[in-house]
């Protein structure tokens, strides 16, 4: 009796896990408003070989309660799949694995889809490729509701973009979980119904000195923090540095921010890897003829590096509105009045 005791409470861990992660997978799904459908067709029903388990964790993640307009809520959960009908090309990089995707419906219309997979290299690099990608199938990154960073940043927790196809929606969020060891955990959010973020306004102007604007943040691997700082700021200059410590290669760290630097519309003119110094120089799109500057230096018998981008034009202005104004002369001090008359 203790024997099937133990086994029946493993037993029921083991089911409660594999729940758990059936709700993982599809965690972070929003089901929006309901409204017009994208070519996305309602989810399957699934047949009568239906598992309890995904029975019981899809009626968990869609509870019977209506949605939009009375109509009733339900999820599609497709292991090692993605949907199809979607209106969207998916990107994917070599060596993804695709863990698999939950289709959410509101009465007979898709209002939202997730995908998740594990996917090879660091975070940075991945944003870049989707930061590529994206655009090129008609994705452009969603108005930013503050300033973005720019230059060297420290590594962080979760990478998150959004994507718009044009200010109503739909919307399309990308969101990278590094992980120590093993794959990245990637998920992709589709909202084919709500404009999300493409109903922004925007962020207020910026009051960056010229040139900073142009210089897209720039991620380190995975596992490499960064100290950073500003640098080399003055007329038609603006610049970036950082310093870490590690043992990684200066050609591999320089590549990396390199393909952050091309995913952001910068073009190589040259640079090479040569000892301890890999460097490279770019051209940089935009007004004013601005020029790049990259590189990664490994200082002697230490694992430290040194980082360092700039970006330089001779006709950039001075100012973050302009040409600073001309000094003007200080007025002259105002004149003693003429002395009283002497009394008789």
């Amino acid at each position: 009796m203790e024997v099937r005791g133990g086994g029946d409470n493993l037993s029921k861990r083991s089911t409660v896990c594999l729940i758990v992660f059936l709700v993982v997978l599809v965690a972070g799904a929003a089901a929006y408003a309901a409204g017009n459908s994208l070519g996305l067709g309602p989810a399957l029903a699934q047949g009568p070989d239906e598992s309890p388990l995904l029975e019981l964790a899809q009626r968990l993640l869609a509870p019977p309660l209506p949605g939009p307009f009375g109509q009733p809520q339900a999820i599609q959960l497709m292991p090692g799949q993605l949907p199809a009908g979607l209106p969207l090309d998916v990107p994917v990089p070599p060596g993804a694995t695709t863990i698999g995707s939950a289709v959410h419906t509101t009465g007979d219309r898709t209002s939202s889809v997730d995908v998740l997979f594990d996917m090879p290299g660091d975070s940075a690099s991945l944003l870049a490729f989707y930061q590529q990608e994206l655009p090129a199938r008609g994705w452009n990154p969603a108005p930013a509701a503050t300033a973005a960073p720019h230059g060297f940043q420290s590594p962080q927790p979760v990478v998150n973009r959004s994507f718009c196809q044009s200010p109503t929606g739909p919307w399309l969020s990308v969101s990278i979980y590094p992980k120590v060891s093993g794959p990245n955990d990637v998920r992709l959010h589709l909202d084919p119904v709500n404009p999300g973020p493409c109903g922004q306004l925007g962020p207020l102007p910026s009051r960056l000195p010229p040139g900073a604007d142009l210089v897209p943040p720039l991620y380190p691997p995975s596992g490499v923090p960064l100290q950073t700082f500003g640098s080399g700021i003055g007329p038609g200059r603006w610049g970036s540095d950082a310093i870490a410590e590690t043992g990684q290669d200066v050609a591999a760290l320089e590549a990396g921010f390199a393909r952050q630097l091309q995913a952001a519309g910068w073009s190589r003119t040259a640079g090479r890897a040569d000892g301890p110094l890999a460097w490279s120089t770019w051209t940089v799109p935009g007004d004013g003829g601005w020029q790049g500057f990259l590189y990664v230096l490994q200082e002697p018998g230490t694992n430290r590096r040194s980082m360092h981008v700039h970006v330089e034009s001779a006709t950039a202005p001075f100012g973050p509105t302009g040409p600073l104004p001309a000094p003007q002369a200080p007025p002259a001090p105002p004149t003693a009045p003429p002395p009283a008359p002497a009394m008789p």
